[in-house]
């Protein structure tokens, strides 16, 4: 739908779920979401799909100039039970609404439009952060801005003890703040990141630049557990009301401009908010973010600003001693289907007596079942008992099972949620996520067949255990 706004030409857009036509030629908007079985919402919850389908239905009479009707269907998870709830529509009162949200949207643009122009101010006058530059380090400083001035890629080596940190990090920053970039420091270590950060404090741009050190969430958990759950984490349990509420965010980045884990931690926690999700909050907004090699370059846990659709233009790498993200590379794109995985999930289902259970314990020894047989296999074929062969793999009966193994995963969710059971190392769950993430993998070789001798398939036995691995030669 497009409408004018204070000058400005503003066009919303969206998916509704489904429309059709009544018999009195009535348009209705249906907008489906799929709740738990007993089919209720968190107040939340409800309010946002409810504004959403109204959203709908209003975008919709304004295209067709006509009355539209709007239903939310709710469809019960693991069942075929399906509710459908009539919504009354002030569409007056939500129009004002948007044009409520544009006026802020457009504050915030002005907002940024001025710390724009004052990052751009700060590039200008932020200098080396050391009195002179050593013998190098102007070479490394040149050889930065040349790359970045035409989009190259860099790659350099220098001697222990140069400086080259701060050699690379001071150009790249001075491009970001004047080019309206986001940088990210990417390394393999802790130490390395801390060397990062020291780095930019020192190179002090002053208010006009946000820089944020990003830690890995287990160790950001502010739980007894790691259970990402609201019924068992206080610091997940209405998120973002409580974001809002506290306003932690902005707060962190108006106080401090460059953002250790432990400030993060400390206030996130303070305002009784997930601090692993402050920090991807605060991630998005920083100009510099300083992390792991994962959050760039694993497709699992990637920032959403890589993701494979995202546009990388606006996007610099800094990647601290990058020999290493060779082995890194190798290991997110080569998935592996343990035996032994498979036969933990099932010895602890086994444990528990139920129906559900017994569907867990049956699909993890088919799984391991399914992996032993091709390994052994194939190791026979070459006449060894241990060892890895290059050889096919058991594809079709792998995809069959998945159905089976979604099914048993929701059920098991919904019966650890009703019996309040999460615990934070589960099997049948890693296993789960092995089998998705090996399929996945399976999927993404199938598409890229084209890159020949990419990546290879193979049958491993070590001991009692076997496995199935997709190794990426070529990451």
């Amino acid at each position: 739908h497009e409408f004018v706004h204070r000058g400005w030409t503003v066009t919303l857009t969206g998916r509704a779920d489904g429309i059709r036509k009544e018999a009195d030629g009535t348009l209705v908007v249906e907008e489906i979401k799929s709740v738990r079985r007993e089919g209720q919402l968190a107040p939340m919850t409800r309010q946002i799909y409810e504004r959403q389908a109204l959203l709908y239905g209003w975008m919709l009479s304004q295209i067709e100039a006509q009355p539209v009707r709007v239903e939310l269907v709710l469809i019960a998870i693991g069942s075929d039970a399906v509710e459908r709830e009539p919504l009354k529509a002030d569409y007056e009162a939500l129009e004002l609404a948007v044009r409520q949200r544009l006026n802020s949207l457009l504050r915030e643009l002005k907002r940024e439009r001025a710390a724009a122009g004052d990052r751009h101010q700060a590039a200008e006058g932020i200098r080396f952060p050391h009195a002179d530059l050593r013998p190098g380090q102007e070479e490394i400083v040149a050889a930065v801005e040349h790359a970045l001035e035409h989009r190259e890629h860099l790659l350099l080596e220098a001697p222990t003890g140069l400086g080259k940190t701060a050699a690379a990090l001071f150009p790249a920053i001075r491009f970001a703040l004047a080019h309206d970039k986001r940088l990210f420091v990417l390394t393999a270590k802790n130490l390395q990141q801390e060397m990062a950060l020291k780095v930019i404090r020192q190179v002090d741009a002053g208010p006009a630049l946000h820089a944020l050190r990003l830690r890995a969430k287990s160790r950001m958990c502010a739980n007894g557990e790691v259970i990402c759950h609201e019924d068992y984490c206080p610091f997940a349990r209405d998120y973002y009301a409580k974001l809002a509420s506290s306003g932690v965010v902005p707060r962190l980045l108006r106080e401090q401009a460059v953002l250790d884990p432990d400030l993060v931690f400390s206030a996130a926690t303070q305002a009784e908010v997930c601090p692993f999700e402050v920090s991807l909050d605060l991630a998005g907004k920083a100009q510099v973010v300083v992390c792991d090699y994962n959050y760039a370059f694993d497709p699992y846990v990637a920032l959403s600003d890589f993701a494979a659709d995202h546009d990388l233009s606006n996007v610099v790498l800094v990647i601290d001693e990058v020999h290493n993200l060779v082995e890194r590379g190798r290991g997110y794109l080569s998935p592996e289907l343990s035996s032994a995985s498979a036969r933990r999930s099932a010895e602890a289902a086994a444990h528990g007596g139920g129906p559900v259970h017994r569907e867990l314990e049956r699909l993890s020894l088919e799984l391991a079942q399914l992996v032993e047989a091709a390994a052994d296999a194939a190791l026979e074929e070459i006449g060894e008992v241990e060892g890895a062969v290059e050889a096919g793999l058991p594809e079709e009966r792998l995809w069959r099972l998945r159905p089976d193994f979604d099914a048993a995963f929701v059920d098991y969710l919904e019966h650890r949620r009703e019996t309040k059971s999460f615990q934070a190392d589960d099997a049948f769950v890693a296993l789960y996520f092995e089998l998705l993430r090996f399929l996945n993998g399976l999927a993404a070789g199938d598409a890229e067949a084209g890159a020949a001798g990419a990546s290879t398939r193979l049958c491993e036995r070590r001991g009692d255990e076997r496995k199935l691995r997709l190794f990426c030669k070529d990451p």
